[in-house]
């Protein structure tokens, strides 16, 4: 499990919130993603296979 530095603080200035604010992101939302455990493992490396079959051919 990947963890955040929980040193870091963000800097929620004028001009850091105006360009969240241009990807529809709220600096709460923005501290949420960066302070929750990421499971780097599933999330990089886990390839379900049923997303890589074929659908079953259909008869006429």
């Amino acid at each position: 499990m990947i963890e955040a530095d929980q040193s870091l603080k963000p800097d929620w200035d004028e001009d850091n919130i105006n360009h969240i604010a241009a990807h529809g992101l709220r600096p709460d939302q923005v501290e949420e993603v960066y302070y929750r455990p990421i499971l780097g493992e599933l999330r990089n490396e886990h390839t379900p296979k049923e997303n890589t079959k074929k659908a079953p051919e259909r008869s006429k």
